[in-house]
């Protein structure tokens, strides 16, 4: 193992070796790539003029590692913990636990996470420009944000997906959470791409407009199997496409709602607001029974009609004679058309 702990800087032009390197003061520059099986820093910055890889044992709990090409970081057991890594493109996975961090990624390209557990990466510093991660075990995965993102796909086995930016953040993969809900809040503009979000929980969207106008635009599906969806837009509200939940569907914009050729919704109840108005759902939406929205007057109307036009039914009516022993105990039955009456007097 190879320890640096001094206070000033150092700069070789390659480093490399079978066992561990250890960094815990001062800056260390290194001019090429770099590959280790074991890494770990409690101090100090890490400079690489290349790529960067660990492929066995990663421990960052305090110091920078700053890097011109991708990092890659894997944790062959238990869980992995990075520190603050600016790098063109970082990709962490811990093959048997989760993945967490106590300083800011920071990356102008892709963030891609693969975790057995959890994958919390919720530092207020976090500057990712893409975001790909997935769980195979329980698990949620959360990703706190500043600047626009583009969310390449996130997979739970079994948890909930949390994303929180205060850029815009669109979605270019499918977003799925098995076994939890789906939460993404955006500074405007908020966009779900084709491949659309789905849950077996509730699916929460909202676009802030604390910095721009709070627009949000589906053109992909949202299903949740036994929850609910809430689309909350501080500005205009734009479906392109289907929403099915069993629990219901809310909708609210602050502006104007729009709702495309291939706009539906599924669930019961349903319901559209724009400026806090009530507005139609998309043509062709159904209750989740299946069957259209109930239209009272209409069905009022044509029982009505129904009741009107068919024939008249024959009701029986039993009628006794009491002034005819020989029929005491016996009764009479007489036909009457129109309304069923309550009896009839005998005037014998």
């Amino acid at each position: 193992p190879v320890t640096y702990d001094l206070p000033g800087s150092t700069s070789l032009q390659s480093f490399g070796g079978a066992g561990t390197l250890s960094l815990a003061n001062g800056t260390l520059s290194i001019a090429s790539g770099l590959t280790m099986p074991q890494y770990s820093q409690s101090g100090g910055t890490l400079n690489v003029g290349g790529a960067f890889s660990v492929n066995g044992s990663f421990s960052q709990t305090a110091g920078q590692i700053a890097t011109t090409g991708p990092v890659a970081i894997t944790q062959s057991s238990g869980n992995l913990n990075v520190g603050a890594i600016t790098a063109p493109a970082i990709s962490l996975n811990a093959t048997s636990g989760s993945i967490g961090q106590s300083g800011a990624l920071v990356t102008s390209g892709l963030l891609a996470t693969q975790s057995s557990g959890s994958t919390l990466l919720n530092h207020t510093g976090n500057r990712i420009a893409a975001f790909r991660a997935s769980s195979s075990g329980g698990g949620d995965i959360g990703l706190t944000n500043v600047g626009v993102t583009d969310v390449q796909g996130i997979t739970t086995a079994s948890g909930s997906i949390t994303v929180v930016d205060t850029g815009g953040i669109s979605t270019s993969g499918k977003v799925m959470a098995s076994g939890g809900n789906v939460s993404m809040t955006a500074n405007s503009p908020l966009t779900i791409g084709s491949d659309g979000v789905t849950a077996t929980g509730d699916i929460a969207l909202v676009a802030t407009n604390l910095t721009s106008s709070g627009n949000m635009t589906l053109n992909g599906p949202l299903v949740s199997s036994a929850g609910a969806v809430s689309m909350n837009a501080a500005s205009n509200f734009v479906q392109n496409s289907s929403v099915t939940a069993a629990a219901g569907i809310a909708v609210s914009a602050g502006g104007t709602v729009t709702l495309g050729p291939s706009a539906a919704s599924v669930g019961n109840p349903v319901s559209y607001t724009s400026s806090g108005a009530a507005v139609a759902a998309p043509v062709g939406s159904k209750t989740s029974g299946g069957g259209a929205p109930t239209d009272f007057v209409v069905t009022f109307l044509a029982q009505f009609e129904k009741a009107v036009v068919e024939p008249e039914q024959v009701t029986k009516v039993v009628v006794a004679d009491p002034l005819n022993p020989s029929e005491s105990g016996k009764a009479k039955e007489k036909e009457k058309k129109g309304l069923a009456v309550e009896g009839e007097i005998c005037a014998r």
